[in-house]
């Protein structure tokens, strides 16, 4: 009698005891709903305005801090191989990627964003342009409506809803006059950017910010913004601002935030942030 009781309380607790070693936010089921799991910020925040409440999305470096520096645990593993669908940047952007992929089924679908957008210079920021982000959307959508035909007509209204907010986006950078002009930056992260808007770049640091700037690259960016009357230089929002904050003293210049979209403490969608962005390069 003893042992059965025993086997039946195992019986019982071994589902808990499985959920525990894994995490509590995995769900067996999201209903109705499609599972996705996103590879940092952006592609959650793109497949969540797509999927509104029609997808389940997760995050998967949301606790990672940098999505180029993220590694994946055995949760993540397991939350990925759970999903419909999983959606990454591109293999520059999250190096990690392949330890993902590789362990999960053929019953997932895997979404590249950023496929055919890449200009070879290494810079992964492909999104910093609307108009390649909407691409990105665009993509995300066509991927819902092949895993989820029946929800197709919703999917496709947000993404008409996401085309009409981009659109507008572009053109207010566009006529906002930032063509020209040239900007400080803590690392080269605005390439698509840039270049969508005529802007140039100059930063403490190249495409890849693993180290700390120079001594000799922080003093002729001084130099340079003195010469120049560069009033302001840019922090990411996601880093520490002390190399940013020595420039602007050593310039007398102002410290302002612009965003790569890497990601958000606050939850704000692309369009927030972008405008924000906007704000901050026209002052």
């Amino acid at each position: 009698m003893k042992k059965f009781f025993v086997s039946i309380v195992l019986l019982i607790m071994t589902p808990f005891l499985l959920t525990s070693c894994f995490g509590t936010d995995i769900p067996d089921t999201a209903g109705d709903k499609l599972t996705v799991t996103a590879s940092f910020y952006a592609m959650y925040d793109f497949a969540r305005l797509i999927g509104g409440d029609k997808a389940e999305v997760y995050n998967l470096s949301e606790d990672g801090g940098e999505p180029h520096e993220f590694e994946p645990s055995a949760a993540d593993m397991v939350k990925t191989e759970k999903s419909d669908i999983f959606i990454y940047n591109s293999d520059t952007m999250e190096g990690w990627v392949g330890k993902i992929i590789g362990s999960m089924g053929n019953n997932v679908t895997v979404i590249k964003a950023s496929e055919g957008m890449e200009t070879g210079d290494n810079d992964p920021h492909v999104w910093l342009d609307p108009k390649n982000a909407y691409t990105q959307m665009e993509k995300i959508c066509d991927a819902f409506c092949e895993k989820d035909s029946a929800n197709a007509d919703y999917y496709r209204e947000n993404l008409r809803i996401c085309r009409e907010k981009t659109e507008q986006l572009d053109r207010d950078y566009a006529e906002s006059g930032l063509a020209g002009k040239k900007i400080i930056v803590s690392h080269e992260a605005y390439g698509y950017l840039c270049r969508a808007y005529g802007i140039e770049q100059m930063g403490l640091n190249g495409i890849n910010d693993e180290s700390e700037a120079s001594p000799a690259r922080i003093a002729e960016i001084i130099e340079f913004m003195k010469a120049n009357g560069i009033k302001y230089v840019y922090a990411e929002n996601t880093e520490s601002d002390k190399i940013v904050r020595t420039v602007a003293e050593g310039a007398g210049a102002e410290v302002l935030v612009l965003s790569p979209f890497e990601s958000e403490t606050g939850g704000r969608n692309y369009f927030e942030v972008m405008r924000d962005n906007l704000d901050a390069l026209v002052k």
